[in-house]
């Protein structure tokens, strides 16, 4: 009977809290929690739309920051937000309406569609949730300059901070994408001579850690200077978080005190090349022997391909460089317009049984240093194309853009590659010497 009694009293205690706990939600210190709530947003929006220059927002996609970093730039104006970010061209901004609501807390909501904002949300072939981005965010503490929010559907804490008003966002993006092209992807962990284990660097802007106990993985965004990451990477008793790029020797090396001796150092092959030296004149050879011609490998300006010059009159061909190798690729690519016509330049297996030639662009083959000669000579081997091996390239002419139906035949009436004059086959390129 007296544990039934104390049941009932414990009971109508508890009773009495919770009535004291409704009544303090509904009016505290005199104010209905409702009316307090409509001040909160009103007054998160004012700060919202107080920076004349925007906001600059680190958002962590994926559940449980199971995605990548990505930086946007936000600014909030007659309930219009303009938008930019590093996964879009620099100069693109799109607008859409914004909002800020009463839910669970004042909510920042980009409630129309926004090219640039949605982007990352939006459904994939592979994925009805696209990358995992929200985009309505619940507001949970603010300073006049950063606003510390959490995503309302998939849960990660991020913050936004107030622009500067000398800062352009174009510039700022541009910095941000050259840094990301600039990247090494694979690093060793270096501590003075030991190697303490392995880093590479995702697609998904995921960093994974390897060592001899297993592997971390920690989310990151590409800063102008280097990477942040989400969490501190941990080891042998210090913490790297903001790393900083050292383009000397395309290292990443920790900023500040907790991580010093540390290293991010990249451990290139033997015969890599900086995508500056493959620049210079050269003599090659083919499967005909020696050309007497000579070419020039020219950077195209945009620290990613080099223009082959001078192997015909009418047109350049393009070669791709590979940071991460060091290498450069020719692969088929369409050359110019005749009329209606196209002419390709076709990786072809022109020593296999049948000839086979592909306008597919991922047939070529790789153009790297042979650590094996005196000098600066390059040299041609297929690449990993799947059902072709290029070993020759041949000029080809489509009624318009390529395929079964509009092939025409070998483009032969254009004084074609020069190396055996007048021919419009490429045979098994072999060597670029530098020459200058």
């Amino acid at each position: 009977m007296k544990n039934i009694i104390n049941s009932i009293l414990i009971g109508t205690a508890v009773l009495g809290l919770s009535a004291c706990s409704l009544h303090d939600d509904t009016e505290l210190f005199g104010e209905p929690a409702a009316e307090r709530l409509e001040k909160n947003v009103a007054a998160d929006k004012t700060l919202l739309e107080s920076a004349a220059n925007g906001w600059e927002l680190h958002l962590w996609t994926g559940k449980d920051y199971s995605g990548g970093g990505y930086t946007y730039f936000m600014k909030f104006a007659n309930d219009k937000v303009t938008v930019s970010s590093d996964i879009a061209p620099a100069n693109m901004k799109t607008t859409s309406s914004y909002d800020v609501i009463s839910d669970q807390g004042p909510v920042l909501t980009v409630n129309t569609y926004n090219e640039v904002f949605h982007y990352l949300a939006e459904p994939s072939m592979d994925d009805d949730d696209g990358e995992q981005q929200d985009y309505e965010f619940v507001i949970m503490r603010t300073t006049n300059d950063s606003i510390y929010l959490r995503g309302k559907k998939w849960g990660n804490h991020m913050v936004m901070t107030r622009v500067a008003e000398s800062t352009s966002w174009e510039d700022e993006i541009n910095k941000i994408q050259q840094m990301d092209d600039d990247l090494m992807r694979t690093f060793s962990l270096v501590e003075g001579n030991d190697t303490l284990g392995g880093v590479s660097l995702g697609d998904d802007r995921i960093l994974t850690y390897t060592d001899k106990s297993g592997y971390k993985k920690i989310p990151y965004y590409v800063s102008t200077k280097g990477i942040t990451l989400l969490q501190p990477l941990e080891v042998n008793g210090k913490a790297l978080q903001e790393l900083n790029y050292d383009a000397d020797d395309m290292s990443l090396n920790p900023d500040g005190a907790t991580a010093q001796g540390l290293k991010l150092s990249v451990k290139l092959p033997k015969n890599y090349m900086k995508y500056s030296e493959f620049a210079g004149d050269y003599n090659m050879t083919t499967y005909w022997g020696a050309s007497k011609l000579t070419l020039h490998l020219v950077p195209a300006g945009d620290g990613k391909t080099y223009l082959l010059k001078g192997m015909n009159a009418n047109f350049d061909l393009t070669l791709t460089y590979d940071k991460t190798s060091g290498t450069l690729s020719l692969n088929t690519q369409h050359l110019i317009d005749m009329g209606d016509n196209q002419v390709w330049l076709c990786g072809w297996n022109a020593f296999g049984e049948e000839g086979t030639f592909t306008w597919s662009t991922d047939a070529g083959m790789i153009v790297s240093r042979d650590t094996n000669e005196a000098g600066t000579v390059l040299k041609f081997e297929p690449n990993d194309y799947a059902w072709l091996t290029t070993d020759s390239f041949i000029l080809v002419l489509f009624s318009g853009s390529p395929s079964n139906d509009t092939f025409v035949g070998p483009a032969e009436g254009i004084d074609a590659l020069y190396i055996r004059p007048g021919n419009y086959q490429l045979v098994g390129p072999k060597t670029l010497t530098k020459i200058n």
